[in-house]
Order: structure tokens, then sequence, then C-alpha cells
């Protein structure tokens, strides 16, 4: 987790792929960086999310959530993107079969089996996690979320 903050640190744009849930889960996270003046990038749709593949820079970073897997399995394009991109990757996932995306530089594979609903709750324990160590390193900036 702390190394996913330091990824953070050092991204310029911090893109947020997948799909459905996999967003939904992330978009605390989201909000929480945005707040601390973090450029964010997120999309629900595909052909938005691959327009954003298409403009990936080496400085950023880019969060894969896909608690299934399907994203590695019907998302082959955006795959390709992804695996040829140089900016740094992670993905956070439940499936064990991601095939090349396994080369990204952080995989968090969470649950045993391919149970949704642990899928749901152990993602959505990683991403407060990020979100908790990232906030605590940063708790003396100035941030624009919740002040009260």
């Amino acid at each position: 987790i702390e190394e996913i903050v330091d990824y953070i640190d050092q991204a310029n744009r911090v893109i947020f792929l997948g799909f459905n849930t996999g967003q939904y889960m992330s978009s605390q996270l989201q909000a929480t960086l945005a707040g601390y003046n973090k450029a964010i990038v997120s999309h629900g749709n595909e052909r938005l999310q691959l327009e954003v593949l298409e403009d990936i820079h080496e400085d950023d970073l880019i969060i894969l959530s896909s608690i299934t897997g399907n994203y590695f399995k019907y998302k082959s394009a955006a795959m390709e993107m992804f695996k040829k991109s140089k900016a740094k990757k992670v993905i956070i996932t439940q499936a064990y079969e991601i095939g090349e995306a396994s080369k990204a530089d952080k995989v968090i594979q969470v649950g045993k089996t391919n149970d949704s609903y642990i899928g749901k709750f152990s993602t959505m324990m990683v991403f407060e996690m990020i979100e908790m160590f990232y906030v605590a390193r940063h708790k003396q900036e100035h941030h624009n979320i919740n002040k009260g």
C-alpha cells in the first residue's frame, strides 16, 4: 500500500480504469486525491478510457480495478494499450487469470475464489487503505474537501 502511495505522489496524473463496481470502489479515493490537488482522470465509458490510454505519459500512474477480471478478458484494445504504456501500472483484482497484465508494477489480488461479494469488499478495503495512508502522509497539507 505504501508503494502505491509513493507511485501516487510521484505521478503527474492518476488514471483510474475499470467499469461498474471497479470504478465505484475507487470513487472515494479519487475524490480524496482531487481534494489534495492531485490530477485524476476517471471515465466509466470505454471509448473515453481508450482516449486517455492514447495520451498516457511516463509520469502518469494507471490504477486498473477489475474485480472479476472481465476487463482483462473482454477489453483487448484497452489491455494492449495498458501493457504498452510506459506509465506506472497498478492492478487491483480478485481474478487470478490476468495474463500479461501481471507484468504491471504492482498487482494486488484479493480473495481466494472468484466470489464477487468477497472481491467487492476486499477491493473496497484496498482503496480505503490507500486513501488512509495517503491522507496520513499528507495531513499537514492544505486540502479542499471536508474543511470543517
